[in-house]
Protein backbone atom coordinates (compact mmCIF):
# COMPACT_ATOMS: atom_id res chain seq x y z
CA UNK A 1 0.00 0.00 0.00
CA UNK A 2 1.32 3.46 -0.89
CA UNK A 3 2.48 5.56 2.10
CA UNK A 4 0.07 8.47 1.45
CA UNK A 5 -2.85 6.11 1.06
CA UNK A 6 -1.86 4.30 4.26
CA UNK A 7 -1.68 7.64 6.06
CA UNK A 8 -5.11 8.62 4.72
CA UNK A 9 -6.67 5.40 5.94
CA UNK A 10 -4.99 5.76 9.35
CA UNK A 11 -6.27 9.34 9.63
CA UNK A 12 -9.80 8.27 8.72
CA UNK A 13 -9.88 10.16 5.44
CA UNK A 14 -12.18 8.89 2.77
CA UNK A 15 -10.42 8.11 -0.48
CA UNK A 16 -12.20 8.33 -3.81
CA UNK A 17 -11.07 8.26 -7.38
CA UNK A 18 -12.00 11.07 -9.71
CA UNK A 19 -15.04 9.59 -11.38
CA UNK A 20 -18.74 9.67 -10.64
CA UNK A 21 -18.99 5.97 -9.76
CA UNK A 22 -16.63 6.43 -6.83
CA UNK A 23 -18.15 9.64 -5.47
CA UNK A 24 -20.55 9.05 -2.60
CA UNK A 25 -23.49 11.48 -2.67
CA UNK A 26 -23.73 11.28 1.13
CA UNK A 27 -20.24 12.83 1.41
CA UNK A 28 -21.41 16.06 -0.23
CA UNK A 29 -24.16 18.60 0.33
CA UNK A 30 -25.81 20.50 -2.51
CA UNK A 31 -26.32 24.16 -1.75
CA UNK A 32 -29.11 26.30 -3.27
CA UNK A 33 -26.91 27.96 -5.93
CA UNK A 34 -26.17 24.52 -7.47
CA UNK A 35 -22.72 24.12 -5.96
CA UNK A 36 -21.63 21.15 -3.87
CA UNK A 37 -19.55 21.10 -0.69
CA UNK A 38 -17.92 18.09 0.96
CA UNK A 39 -19.20 17.47 4.47
CA UNK A 40 -15.98 15.77 5.61
CA UNK A 41 -12.32 15.56 4.68
CA UNK A 42 -11.74 13.58 1.45
CA UNK A 43 -8.67 12.44 -0.42
CA UNK A 44 -9.08 12.34 -4.20
CA UNK A 45 -6.76 9.88 -5.92
CA UNK A 46 -5.65 10.94 -9.39
CA UNK A 47 -2.97 9.51 -11.67
CA UNK A 48 -0.94 12.72 -11.30
CA UNK A 49 -1.17 12.68 -7.49
CA UNK A 50 -3.51 12.87 -4.54
CA UNK A 51 -5.70 15.89 -3.80
CA UNK A 52 -7.04 16.49 -0.28
CA UNK A 53 -10.30 18.44 -0.10
CA UNK A 54 -12.28 19.48 2.91
CA UNK A 55 -15.54 21.06 3.97
CA UNK A 56 -14.19 24.55 3.21
CA UNK A 57 -14.30 23.93 -0.56
CA UNK A 58 -17.30 24.66 -2.78
CA UNK A 59 -17.55 23.14 -6.24
CA UNK A 60 -19.44 25.09 -8.90
CA UNK A 61 -20.79 23.47 -12.09
CA UNK A 62 -18.46 23.92 -15.04
CA UNK A 63 -15.50 24.99 -12.91
CA UNK A 64 -12.92 22.23 -12.42
CA UNK A 65 -11.03 21.86 -9.16
CA UNK A 66 -7.59 20.32 -9.72
CA UNK A 67 -8.82 19.18 -13.12
CA UNK A 68 -12.06 17.58 -11.90
CA UNK A 69 -15.52 19.12 -12.36
CA UNK A 70 -16.97 17.75 -9.13
CA UNK A 71 -20.26 19.63 -9.44
CA UNK A 72 -21.01 18.18 -12.87
CA UNK A 73 -20.08 14.67 -11.70
CA UNK A 74 -22.22 15.04 -8.57
CA UNK A 75 -25.17 16.52 -10.50
CA UNK A 76 -25.09 13.56 -12.89
CA UNK A 77 -24.92 11.01 -10.09
CA UNK A 78 -26.86 12.61 -7.25
CA UNK A 79 -29.33 14.87 -9.04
Amino acid sequence: MRPLLSFAIMMGLLTVTADAQELNCADFQRIPNGSWIPIKQLLIIKPAGHVPIGPGNAFDPGIPFKGIDFATLLNAKCG
